[in-house]
């Protein structure tokens, strides 16, 4: 299989990841400047998080990651 990357205009050469959200308990906090009508977070079982992006946009490309832990620090 190939994988095509085709480069597109807006990104900020260098930037690094960006922290998005985080859960405690089932209350997400959000700390982004994403906007709220399109990106929401639920935890909706206490364990399993979704994020939803709603009428996509190409400026919404990127690799989303997720982490998750039992404890905590």
């Amino acid at each position: 299989w190939k994988l095509r990357c085709d480069p597109i205009s807006g990104h900020t050469l260098g930037q690094g990841p960006e922290f998005l959200i985080y859960f405690q308990g089932k209350d997400a906090s959000d700390d982004s400047r994403l906007p709220n009508d399109r990106f929401s977070a639920v935890r909706p079982e206490g364990s399993v998080s979704t994020l939803k992006i709603q009428r996509t946009e190409q400026g919404d490309s990127a690799v989303y990651l997720c982490a998750s832990s039992l404890t905590t620090a």
